[in-house]
């Protein structure tokens, strides 16, 4: 009866682990985001005042155990919400957005546990970012808001990615 009952324990820990990010065969908390995400459609409004839609694609690498190396680019510009039908318009923005992030304590946001993290843009000085941040099976959320302003209050419009 022990056995089965510390047998159970161990199953039970081990979902815990994976559910918050930390499964898998290494106990770095970095581990469960490296690798590259494709984003979720969204919309901006152009140069022109119009709408348009685009997707990001974040590459993430493994520094150490509670930092990871960043990148963004913009997919192509495409004209209908769901991103499947390119614009008529050449994009011309494909340099990336190169940066670091910093893992913090977990934490509770929008009843999901989440690494907090902060988010320091090398491409541009002092454009710095807190949020946070969880991997759900291929998908990861990120939230964001930059330093010192009104802390998130949902998932960023990129989220959810999808790992590629």
């Amino acid at each position: 009866m022990t056995n089965i009952l510390k047998l159970s324990l161990a199953a039970v820990a081990i979902a815990a682990l994976a559910a918050c990010g930390g499964g898998g065969d290494s106990s770095d908390v970095a581990d469960v985001y490296v690798g590259t995400w494709k984003s979720a459609c969204y919309s901006f409004t152009n140069s022109s005042g119009g709408t348009s839609y685009s997707k990001r694609i974040r590459t993430i690498s493994k520094s150490s155990a509670t930092e990871l190396a960043g990148s963004v680019i913009y997919d192509s510009i495409f004209s209908d919400g769901a991103c499947t039908v390119l614009a008529n318009r050449v994009w011309t923005d494909n340099s990336p957005i190169l940066g670091k992030y910093v893992l913090g304590a977990k934490a509770q946001f929008l009843g999901a546990n989440t690494d907090s993290y902060v988010f320091s843009n090398i491409t541009t000085p002092g454009g710095t970012f807190s949020g946070y941040m969880v991997v759900n099976g291929a998908q990861m959320y990120l939230a964001d808001t930059a330093t010192g302003s009104a802390p998130p209050t949902g998932w960023g419009i990129y989220s959810p990615y999808t790992k590629q």
